[in-house]
């Protein structure tokens, strides 16, 4: 039988997949446990992989066991890779090396389509993602409607924007605070990477794996 506190923890950690898509971190545990050192939620979360409630992958991470709720699709994760940086402001050279690996909810990486997660960098779309978050980017070549914000690639360079189509002119636009982000009228040399789906917890470094 679990103790109060182990209780408690399960809880948080169940939460945190269902809602933010990601399982908490030992330090996030213990600070929601009130503990100043992160030892003892270690001792916690070896106890609920004891308990058959959790189980921990080898590169130190944890993940809910379908044990803890019948509902799957709040349970259950898949590893998606961080594969570097796209700037909000003007078009920067992207890498595409994976960094890492995040689990993240099948609620917000559905089944059947491919994603990865970007850190975006600069102020040109911060009225609606805020400056060096992330986000979870669906790949797919084009947009599903005028507006969606999408990742670009022009001339090999990776941009995040809201993409319009109109009469084949197409038109990549920023949603920024800073008056000095202008509009890019694309041309050539030009594909969608993907459409971004959802922004993620900015502490997603913690979780990646080397």
């Amino acid at each position: 039988m679990l103790k109060l506190t182990e209780i408690k923890a399960l809880k948080f950690i169940r939460e945190s997949v269902a809602h933010q898509g990601i399982p908490p971190t030992i330090r996030e545990i213990g600070r929601h446990l009130g503990y100043k050192s992160s030892n003892s939620a270690s001792r916690i979360i070896d106890k609920l992989v004891k308990a058959g409630h959790i189980h921990k992958r080898p590169n130190g991470r944890i993940q809910l066991t379908e044990l803890v709720d019948t509902d799957k699709s709040k349970t259950e994760t898949v590893d998606v890779p961080i594969v570097g940086t796209a700037p909000c402001g003007e078009p920067l050279l992207a890498e595409q090396n994976i960094e890492g690996y995040v689990p993240v909810s099948t609620k917000l990486a559905k089944p059947g389509h491919q994603y990865f997660i970007l850190k975006t960098i600069g102020d040109s779309m911060d009225k609606i993602i805020p400056e060096d978050s992330f986000v979870l980017v669906k790949q797919q070549p084009a947009p599903d409607h005028n507006g969606q914000n999408v990742v670009a690639l022009i001339d090999g360079e990776a941009t995040i924007k809201s993409i319009y189509q109109d009469k084949g002119v197409i038109i990549l636009k920023p949603k920024s605070t800073n008056k000095e982000k202008l509009p890019i009228l694309v041309e050539e040399d030009f594909t969608i990477q993907g459409v971004i789906t959802n922004i993620l917890p900015k502490n997603l470094y913690e979780l990646k794996t080397s």
